[in-house]
């Protein structure tokens, strides 16, 4: 029995270490150059570390040169079996404005081991409230408009079942 706790508490340590001790801003910047090969570059303001995670704030988004929107803060917490990602403030350009839901006041990205190939997501913006998925394997994404707003601008782009308005796209 004191084998198996003196392996549990290794193990609980070596875990708190990498999550303690992980390089988050290289992690970001590996990821930055992943996104920069597909076009899109991030233009951060700030970047702070904490123990679980980092908060980015005032960043652009640009794709293919054009500024896409801009975000107040992000923030990144991870355990390494489960990660939460939490937008706040983002603002889609204004030229974008006929494309783009004008502005997203809060947006959660997670993803856990618990499920690997699903990553949620839930959004609250000028367009109302939207849950839902992303299917990492077959890149399919899925969200439902639980509460509408003003989905003017983004109607063309939604359709409309049996349990209301909703998005759906593959990548």
């Amino acid at each position: 029995m004191q084998v198996v706790i003196k392996t549990l508490a290794v193990m609980l340590i070596v875990w708190l270490a990498l999550l303690v001790f992980m390089p988050k801003e290289e992690i970001y910047f590996w990821a930055e150059q992943a996104l920069a090969s597909q076009g899109i570059e991030i233009n951060e303001g700030q970047m702070d570390e904490h123990l679980f995670g980092m908060t980015i704030k005032d960043a652009t988004i640009y794709v293919q040169g054009i500024n896409v929107a801009t975000v107040k803060e992000v923030s990144l917490f991870t355990l390494l079996f489960y990660t939460r990602v939490e937008a706040d403030d983002i603002q889609a350009d204004a030229s974008l404005a006929h494309m783009l839901p004008a502005s997203v006041a809060h947006l959660v990205v997670t993803h856990s081991l618990l499920h690997p190939e699903t990553v949620y997501i839930e959004a609250e913006g000028s367009f109302g409230k939207a849950e839902g998925t992303f299917a990492l394997q077959t890149r399919k994404l899925h969200l439902d408009l639980v509460k509408t707003g003003k989905i003017e601008t983004v109607r063309n782009l939604l359709k409309h079942g049996k349990q209301g308005w909703y998005y759906e796209s593959t990548f």
